[in-house]
């Protein structure tokens, strides 16, 4: 299959050209709003999953913190469904303070 190397001359070449000059920029800003989206919905996400521990879940973490010190991995195998980083993450944002 050969390819056609020759310039694009005459209405045809403007057709590209203007099509360039408007689809470009309307795609750019497409993924700009879906970044934006994006980072939204990541905020939420990550708001929800430090208030998702129930009463018996902190009490556990208070005791065991309490036990073991900053322990997160064995806290964590105490509470099902839980890792080590979700637990160091709401203990940080709950209990830590900021000197």
């Amino acid at each position: 299959m050969a390819i056609n190397t020759k310039p694009v001359s005459g209405s045809s070449h403007s057709l590209f050209c203007l099509f360039i000059y408007l689809v470009v920029p309307m795609a750019a800003s497409e993924h700009s709003s879906t970044d934006e989206a994006l980072e939204n919905l990541q905020e939420e996400t990550s708001k929800q999953s430090k208030l998702e521990f129930s009463s018996d879940e902190e009490e556990l973490i208070i005791r065991m913190y309490k036990l073991v010190g900053e322990r997160w991995a064995l806290i964590a195998g105490r509470i099902p469904g839980r890792t080590a980083e979700q637990i160091e993450k709401y203990w940080t944002a709950t209990y830590s303070t900021s000197e």
